[in-house]
């Protein structure tokens, strides 16, 4: 993979592409292993009604849900925003749901669950939560679902043990000669960080 990555930034056409600037050389490759880990979790409902739901009133309320526990969790840095949450089953009274995420193989997952336990079970974090579902669900065009949401309120949360499973995630440095780019009149923080988005997003498309 490396050495595909490697092939294309070095390739002409994708130099050309990346930036109008003169590039003359490029380089990459290092491979860094990660853990998955997937962590079953619950959330107990109150004030939620899902009996005259639909299949596709009972899909919808499923993204509330996942989007509302994955923004909070990544809000309070206990999981990275390449996470996942999967709920799998809804009912009047609880929300059941995987966690999935990827971490460095040196991480301690039993630790780190713990701490999503505890911050799930905080009364500020199920505040947060049920607020999100109910904001998410006023826009939706079903009428049952708003309705059901609009005093729903998340009263407790449980968290399962994790489940590891070993990959890969290839990590590349590279770097790009650029003689004509003069960076010395680049005078703020700002201008260097707009400038280096530049080259993200050329580098990102070519690719």
């Amino acid at each position: 993979i490396t050495t595909s990555v490697s092939d294309a930034l070095s390739n002409p056409t994708t130099i050309q592409g990346v930036t109008s600037a003169v590039i003359a050389e490029a380089s990459a490759g290092v491979s860094v292993p990660l853990i998955q880990v997937t962590t079953s979790g619950s959330l107990s409902v109150t004030n939620f009604d899902t009996t005259s739901f639909t299949a596709d009133e009972t899909a919808e309320a499923f993204t509330f849900f996942e989007d509302a526990i994955l923004e909070t969790l990544v809000s309070q840095g206990l999981v990275s925003p390449g996470s996942s949450v999967v709920v799998t089953s809804i009912s009047s009274g609880s929300i059941q749901y995987n966690l999935i995420t990827h971490v460095d193989a040196s991480v301690d997952t039993t630790s780190a669950t713990s701490e999503i336990q505890t911050a799930l079970s905080s009364s500020s974090t199920m505040t947060a939560i049920s607020t999100s579902v109910i904001t998410a669900a006023s826009t939706s065009s079903s009428t049952t679902l708003s309705t059901a949401t609009e005093s729903l309120a998340v009263s407790s949360s449980a968290v399962g043990t994790p489940i590891e499973s070993d990959v890969f995630k290839v990590t590349t440095s590279g770097e790009f000669s650029v003689p004509s780019l003069d960076l010395s009149t680049l005078t703020t923080s700002a201008e260097i960080i707009e400038a280096s988005k530049y080259f993200e997003d050329a580098i990102t498309e070519q690719l």
